[in-house]
């Protein structure tokens, strides 16, 4: 816990879904056991958060960046890729679905210039799949919509279990290989964050790999 006597304001940005599913609720937390810190959200596409960063407009930009061009990146945690599909209600299936096994499937997609869907095409490509996804749609909660309503299937990262919990889909892990994938935080190397920055960014460390904890150690898919 901070010092009581310290009152500071951090701003954080981040992506819709991870602000409104992930985020906004560790931040609540945080600020119960800090309340002299007020954590400012700003939501925003991914594209958008380096360049926050660099303006000084942000503190903190949090994401699945690739390549920030003028940022300190620093691993938070690591996640992995789940497949989402329609059923009764949510849940999580303990059967793991293979890249293989996914080449013909009718797959919701993101843009191909989001770094997350260039990784997914990549281990698709490796499979044997030739085509794109079926459907392109800009945000991973409209994938979760339109697998839980039978659309399609989606391959989407588990930082999202918050999200498919108001949705009627079962999640299972993806393997052979399983992706383990790096969520980032950045900062703009030239300036100084107060000690509040450093306590907020150790607890996103400490606190999201237990929200992740279903999906930590997937079972090898059997042999078909």
């Amino acid at each position: 816990m901070l010092a009581r006597d310290q009152t500071t304001r951090l701003t954080v940005g981040a992506p819709p879904t991870a602000c409104a599913h992930l985020i906004v609720p560790l931040i609540a937390e945080f600020e119960k056991a800090n309340p002299r810190v007020h954590v400012h959200v700003v939501d925003t596409d991914l594209g958008n958060i380096d360049r926050l960063v660099q303006a000084g407009s942000i503190d903190i930009g949090l994401g699945m960046f690739v390549r920030p061009t003028g940022s300190i990146r620093t691993s938070l945690f690591k996640f992995t890729l789940v497949l989402a599909s329609a059923a009764p209600r949510f849940q999580i299936g303990r059967t793991p679905k293979r890249w293989a096994d996914l080449v013909d499937a009718p797959l919701i997609g993101l843009p191909a210039d989001y770094p997350f869907q260039q990784i997914v095409a990549g281990h698709l490509a490796e499979a044997g799949r030739s085509q794109g996804p079926r459907d392109l749609v800009n945000f991973i909660d409209t994938q979760i919509s339109m697998a839980a309503a039978g659309r399609g299937v989606a391959i989407i990262p588990t930082t999202a279990i918050n999200s498919c919990r108001n949705w009627p889909v079962k999640l299972e892990p993806i393997v052979d290989p399983t992706v383990e994938m790096d969520y980032f935080e950045l900062r703009d190397k030239a300036r100084v964050l107060p000690p509040c920055a450093d306590a907020f960014t150790s607890f996103l460390r400490e606190s999201v790999p237990r929200l992740l904890a279903p999906f930590k150690t997937p079972r090898r898919a059997s042999a078909s």
